[in-house]
């Protein structure tokens, strides 16, 4: 888990955008470069595309009431209910369904393409839109760690907000004993904002939670990130009808994209 929606706190299961660029499985033709990018400041296109919002292996799409069921289990799973926005409290049904869309701007349930089969959640919440600022959480299923699917839910869940809002900077709250997972990330993508001391309690010692930015123009232009939107964009003109509503493209390979990631 990576945030806290509705500003409780929360932990990191699967840290995102945290991967060395060698990581990344991407190759696109020379003669299939594009030389605008959808995410550069300055590009042009000449037509409006709606943005892309699913790979090969995963969809974002809007959540549906059918969805809550599947998303409460996962909210309360052995491996989740801990470390997601409650902090360790097991919520009602009735009231998961009823904050579900508390403080959020905009969230999408995660499932596989093929099936529908719900495999987590994405939220930006906490918007101060004023100032250009929002909150970003993912909850995914423990099945799917480990196995690059929530790095590929997260990279297409912050180009859409990016395309979308004109956020200078979006903040995720990780507590401290989840900062070492995302360690390679730290300077690179995440900027530590501040530090909140012996915040949270957990087996019998007090953590500190970190509030770390990620800032929109190093996102946007950093290589990883640059090559991997470029290569949405390819496949998704190549294949776009192999599937209704989403490219179908290879984001990445098969193997895991970090071994200790999802």
């Amino acid at each position: 888990m990576l945030g806290s929606a509705g500003g409780n706190t929360t932990g990191l299961d699967h840290p995102a955008l945290i991967l060395p660029d060698a990581d990344l499985d991407v190759h696109v033709p020379c003669d299939q470069q594009l030389t605008n990018s959808r995410l550069e400041p300055g590009g042009h296109d000449n037509k409006v595309i709606p943005p892309l919002l699913a790979t090969r292996r995963v969809r974002l799409r809007p959540p549906s009431p059918v969805d809550l069921p599947a998303l409460y289990a996962i909210a309360t799973s052995d491996e989740v209910f801990w470390r997601w926005r409650y902090g360790g409290a097991i919520p009602t049904y009735e009231v998961f369904c009823s904050s579900f869309v508390a403080g959020v701007l905009t969230q999408f349930t995660v499932c596989t393409p093929s099936d529908n089969e719900i495999l987590g959640l994405v939220v930006a919440y906490n918007a101060d839109i004023a100032n250009s600022t929002g909150y970003v959480a993912v909850m995914m299923h423990p099945n799917v760690l480990r196995t690059g699917i929530g790095i590929e839910a997260m990279y297409l869940f912050l180009i859409y907000l990016f395309k979308t809002w004109d956020f200078h900077k979006l903040y995720f709250e990780v507590l401290e004993y989840n900062v070492g997972h995302f360690a390679s990330g730290i300077g690179r993508y995440f900027h530590e904002e501040g530090c909140y001391r012996d915040h949270h309690y957990y087996d019998g010692k007090r953590w500190r939670q970190y509030v770390f930015g990620l800032y929109r123009d190093e996102f946007i232009s950093h290589p990883t990130v640059r090559r991997y939107e470029r290569h949405l964009i390819v496949q998704a003109d190549l294949d776009s009808k192999s599937y209704p509503g989403m490219d179908s493209m290879d984001t990445m390979s098969s193997r895991p994209v970090c071994d200790n990631m999802t």
